[in-house]
């Protein structure tokens, strides 16, 4: 098993940062995240500058509910590595957690110039975007999202819920048709319910 793996490794060399890291992506994976936090600030405290452990730790507070020091954590990761792609979208997505839909905005969209091929950042700006009332643009996002990976069953979710808000309810059933089980017609009230 691989928690062996990793605690053998540990017991084996104590300071290695990135046994303890990987150690808690599978502690978060398996939902025990408190122990998770404690793997990841372990890596920290012994290679400080290890920006993917801060990244971890970010998204481990995220999933306590601890946003804002997921947001710090976040933003020691970007400060780390200025080029880190998927810390700007989980910051994106902290920020957007946190009901600040503008500095989630511009994180994603920073994830996006750093990684143009990135599926998820573009569905996720669509989210945001849909949140602020910029329905073109989200859906332009959704679009891209599907163009790059057409497995990403949120981005066709977003977009069907897009095209619904637009008024262009026959398009917008029709791709939420696509997408196994985000829409159910409730016939007793004679409304669609979008989940």
């Amino acid at each position: 098993m691989a928690i062996d793996f990793y605690n053998k490794s540990i017991e084996l060399s104590p300071r290695n940062e990135i046994a303890y890291t990987n150690l808690g992506g599978i502690l978060r994976e398996i939902g025990k995240p408190e122990e998770a936090e404690l793997m990841q600030r372990k890596a920290i405290k012994i290679k400080p500058d290890f920006a993917e452990a801060h990244s971890n730790l970010g998204n481990i507070l995220s999933d306590l509910g601890r946003l804002e020091e997921a947001e710090k954590s976040m933003r020691k990761a970007i400060q780390i590595k200025p080029d880190f792609a998927m810390a700007y979208y989980n910051l994106g997505n902290i920020l957007s957690d946190q009901n600040k839909p503008n500095e989630a905005e511009s994180s994603i969209r920073k994830a996006i110039k750093l990684r143009p091929d990135y599926a998820e950042a573009y569905c996720n700006l669509g989210y945001v975007l849909q949140e602020l009332g910029e329905l073109e643009e989200a859906y332009l996002s959704y679009e891209k999202a599907i163009n790059i990976n057409k497995n990403i069953e949120m981005a066709f979710s977003g977009l069907g819920t897009v095209l619904m808000k637009q008024g262009k309810h026959h398009d917008g059933v029709k791709t939420l048709r696509e997408v196994n089980g985000a829409i159910n017609f409730d016939y007793r009230m004679s409304s669609i319910v979008i989940n």
